[in-house]
């Protein structure tokens, strides 16, 4: 098979069908359908970890290289979910010897503000000291769960695609 173009006008006619704007929008819709699938093994994948994460899983619509369709989280109800999925490093205090961590600002009672008074402040008041933070590795949860559902996925957008060209 051979393919022979004649400038710039015979690859605008030969990409002219790809570029038509009731294609774009049956694409969209298609890749919406494929990550529609992945919502119900997502959320039951990231129920042991979180039961927060589990409800923040949404699929909206990409802003930007569309068609596409965008798998993800609600920043409001899991603020964590890109550390749990991509990780964080070990770390500690820049210029001080120790961090003091709240924990009862941490559980949300109390003000959330952390006050020293003396050597004995940390015992009792729910304070801890520590020099460095622990990292943890990263989870691709996501990813796992994409791969494992791919047949399924692309099987949904096959099957809206088949029906919008009868």
């Amino acid at each position: 098979m051979t393919i022979s173009v004649q400038g710039v006008s015979g690859v605008r006619r030969m990409l002219a069908p790809f570029l038509d704007p009731e294609l774009t929008q049956n694409m969209q819709e298609a890749t919406k359908k494929g990550a529609q699938v992945l919502r119900a093994p997502l959320k039951s994948a990231l129920r042991p970890l979180s039961k927060r994460m589990a409800g923040a899983v949404s699929i909206r619509r990409a802003k930007r290289d569309r068609p596409a369709t965008i798998v993800g989280s609600k920043r409001k109800k899991a603020f964590f979910w890109h550390m749990v999925i991509g990780g964080t490093r070990s770390h500690g205090p820049r210029r001080a010897p120790y961090m003091v961590i709240g924990l009862n600002a941490l559980r949300g009672s109390g003000s959330g503000k952390v006050r020293i008074q003396g050597p004995g402040a940390l015992r009792g008041q729910g304070l801890r000291r520590a020099s460095k933070v622990r990292g943890v590795p990263p989870n691709p949860v996501v990813d796992r769960v994409a791969r494992s559902n791919e047949s399924r996925v692309v099987e949904a957008m096959n099957r809206h695609i088949a029906s919008r060209s009868r």
